[in-house]
């Protein structure tokens, strides 16, 4: 692994942790150990000090004829080997007992100590630590009495075994952090590439997904969203920029040949001017400010400074108010205008006049190509059984080509079997509106009609219901 690397290893929040935690459950095992060793030793050192007195002071009690039998019998019902005895004479001699001689510089004040000893000591297989106390009897004979550290060294033994599986956990748990650390790290690397493309404009790339629901998939989705709206802004207005190009061009050209006619005419006839001209002028000059208006109006509406001014929107009235308006315009062409609400205390937060707008222009281009003796409906779907409101609009109208529905919220864009007035920004303007409230736009249409969702964003659409 380079350099460059481990630092970008070393940075990760997994990495980082992994340290942190297996340094803290290092110092905490050695510490504990530590304590556990320190604690038992002390014990043990304390018991011993007390088995070598009480012993010392039996022997010193018993008879001197006795006490080289009871130092014989000690000894045999010692299995473990663990005590040492020796009785010495005045000239230092071996009387009874396991030791082979008396251990130098051992201190013959009745105190139990460590004392390093030798083979010529203790004898072969023996450990190099006794605990061991002498004292003179009253005959003048030593008495020396000890017993083997074994068990102590047991200990340090099973503790240093304990430590050395903890460090190598610590080491298996911090290697396996780095590697752990090794996928986030190559992941962070895959999204800077692809944002340097990004950022070189190559916008239509995604940063890369692992599929794991992990911190960076979260992060990545939420900067995919994002590019999916500048993406579509940026589509948005190249679109607007060349739609307006193209058409604005055809109006511009008849507005300039209707003028020019109008000056022709004053030019060859005196100062007379053609009235119906001026009108056609007039006509043109006011469609195409109309179209600038439209074009303003989106602009306006797709301001976030617009939320600013939200409050509660019952949306039950709305849709009501909505019907109402639309109902003697159905009556009068024999359309059938259904409503069905189902929920009157649904609400959600936004600009009245804004939602009252968008939904009036759907239900008026719902009427409007609905043949005489067709059905249109409105209906709410509100949120008692759904996690959010929906509101549906349905015809039994000519319908939109498949090919036209991508499309058909763009500026300036109309379908091609919708023939008549119009801007082309009706809809535009509507899903301007529905963005600005977090709402989603969908349209389907089967050739036999066409189905209008407006749902919250987030939310699945449910079918179609049939008209």
């Amino acid at each position: 692994m380079s350099s460059v690397a481990v630092v970008n290893t070393w940075r990760t929040t997994v990495f980082r942790l992994t340290v942190a935690y297996g340094a803290v459950f290092a110092v905490g095992v050695g510490v504990m150990l530590a304590v556990i060793y320190w604690k038992t030793a002390s014990y043990m050192s304390q018991q011993m000090d007390h088995i070598v007195t009480v012993e010392m002071a039996t022997y010193a009690s018993a008879e001197p004829e006795d006490l080289p039998g009871l130092l014989r019998e000690d000894l045999h019902r010692d299995t473990r080997h663990v005590n040492f005895f020796g009785l010495f004479n005045r000239e230092g001699r071996l009387i009874a007992g396991n030791l082979l001689r008396r251990p130098a510089g051992l201190r013959v004040d009745g105190r139990p100590r460590d004392l390093p000893v030798t083979p010529a000591d203790v004898g072969e297989g023996h450990a190099e630590q006794v605990r061991m106390a002498a004292m003179v009897l009253p005959d003048g004979m030593t008495l020396v009495v000890g017993r083997d550290e074994v068990q102590i060294a047991e200990i340090r033994h099973i503790i240093l075994v304990v430590t050395m599986a903890a460090v190598a956990v610590i080491l298996l748990v911090t290697f396996a952090g780095m590697a752990l650390s090794i996928k986030p790290v190559r992941r962070l690397r895959e999204i800077q590439q692809t944002s340097e493309l990004i950022m070189h404009g190559d916008i239509h790339r995604r940063l890369p997904l692992a599929g794991t629901h992990d911190e960076l998939d979260m992060l990545a989705h939420i900067v995919n969203r994002m590019l999916d709206a500048l993406e579509r802004l940026m589509r948005d207005l190249k679109s607007t920029t060349d739609s307006i190009a193209h058409d604005l061009k055809t109006p511009l050209t008849r507005l300039r040949t209707l003028l020019h006619r109008t000056q022709s005419q004053v030019q060859s006839e005196g100062g007379s001017v053609d009235v119906a001209l001026v009108a056609q002028a007039i006509a043109e000059t006011d469609a195409l400010l109309a179209r600038f208006r439209a074009l303003m109006r989106i602009a306006e509406i797709s301001s976030l400074m617009r939320r600013e001014a939200f409050r509660p929107v019952v949306l039950s009235m709305l849709v009501r108010q909505v019907h109402d308006l639309y109902a003697p315009l159905a009556e009068e062409r024999n359309i059938q205008f259904t409503m069905d609400v189902d929920d009157d205390h649904c609400a959600v937060t936004g600009d009245g006049g804004l939602l009252f707008e968008a939904l009036s222009n759907l239900v008026d281009n719902a009427i409007k190509f609905t043949p005489d003796g067709g059905r249109v409906s409105l209906a709410l779907r509100g949120c008692r059984e759904m996690p959010g409101p929906m509101i549906v609009i349905a015809d039994s109208g000519c319908g939109i080509p498949a090919a036209d529905l991508p499309l058909v919220t763009q500026p300036f864009h109309r379908a091609r079997n919708h023939a008549g007035p119009g801007t082309g920004l009706g809809l535009s303007i509507v899903d301007a509106i529905l963005r600005l409230h977090d709402f989603q736009l969908l349209l389907e249409s089967d050739g036999q009609g066409t189905r209008v969702f407006l749902k919250m964003w987030g939310e699945t659409f449910p079918p179609g219901p049939a008209v």
